[in-house]
């Protein structure tokens, strides 16, 4: 009878969670702006089947300005004219030549994901000025993420074959699996402590540095932190989360040898709460910045920006 009892709810679940979800529960956070195809993508690495240019509100004018990063480069919580890659952008035209911001960033990234949007971005666009946005929790490679503001788990990171089979097609299956997942592992990795990821990071900087130059586009790399740093943020955050600041600075360290003269914004926000205000927009976490702290980026990048293209 147990058993029996047992089958019937696993049965009344599946039919509930059919009925509530429009896919997986697992990658419920993937429906809507994105996809399935563009989820796999981001764990996989590979940028071909992401989103790769926000069309502009109207034809760029004068020089293009090609902002790629994540969902800070994209402005969550903030309106398009108010994101840090626009004021950047506005505060170049003021040398006399129009500039226009083309926004080529993607939410829920990992840094990976941001280096190879920069080089199909920059070749798509022909800008005459690329900046290249990696945030802290870019830095942080794991098989679980945050996607439009949903955890996202993905059944592949499954690795007994019949186990698989069924999460990626019981929903019921999926929503124990998903949940199991979330609470019991952390799988986080932080990206400078994994030799095989750092060397695919290692490489994919060079590979944007050669696409600059092969396109002519001077390239801009920064590093940013989150807006509630120190990073261990209360409520529904990742773990990882209090990990970021130790991350940023063995990054940082590493691209002063890789990359020369990258901008190094990680204080950029410590005067201050530039934090959104997570209760007006409907986001995740309050490591996103606000209008505040989208200007105190754009003013840290305009000195190289604007050198850069004097040049």
């Amino acid at each position: 009878m147990a058993v029996l009892a047992a089958l019937a709810g696993f049965g009344l679940a599946e039919a509930a969670l059919r009925f509530a979800y429009p896919t997986l529960p697992s990658l419920a956070g993937l429906v809507g702006p994105t996809t399935w195809q563009e989820g796999e993508a981001i764990q996989k690495c590979n940028a071909r089947a992401l989103k790769r240019v926000e069309p502009p509100e109207a034809a760029p004018r004068g020089r293009k300005l090609l902002v790629v990063g994540d969902s800070v480069a994209l402005g969550f919580g903030v309106q398009r004219n108010a994101r840090f890659g626009a004021i950047l952008a506005g505060l170049l035209a003021r040398s006399g030549q129009p500039w226009s911001e083309v926004n080529g960033a993607f939410a829920g990234g990992t840094a990976c994901i941001t280096l190879a949007l920069s080089k199909a971005a920059m070749t798509e666009t022909h800008a005459d000025l690329a900046v290249v946005a990696l945030f802290a929790d870019d830095l942080m490679e794991a098989p679980r993420f945050w996607v439009n503001g949903h955890r996202v788990a993905f059944p592949d990171t499954v690795h007994m074959p019949a186990l698989r089979w069924i999460i990626e097609r019981s929903y019921a299956a999926n929503t124990i699996w998903w949940g199991t997942e979330t609470l019991l592992f952390n799988r986080a990795q932080s990206l400078s402590r994994d030799r095989e990821t750092l060397k695919t990071f290692h490489d994919s900087l060079d590979q944007v540095r050669e696409q600059g130059i092969a396109s002519g586009t001077p390239v801009i790399l920064t590093l940013l932190p989150p807006a509630g740093l120190p990073a261990c943020a209360k409520g529904a955050t990742e773990p990882e989360v209090c990990e970021l600041g130790e991350e940023l600075d063995r990054i940082a360290a590493r691209l002063d040898e890789w990359w020369p003269g990258w901008v190094d914004l990680r204080t950029v926000l410590n005067d201050g709460d530039y934090r959104l205000d997570v209760e007006k927009a409907d986001l995740r976490l309050d490591v996103h910045p606000n209008e505040a702290g989208h200007v105190r980026i754009a003013n840290g990048l305009y000195p190289a920006a604007s050198a850069a293209v004097a040049r």
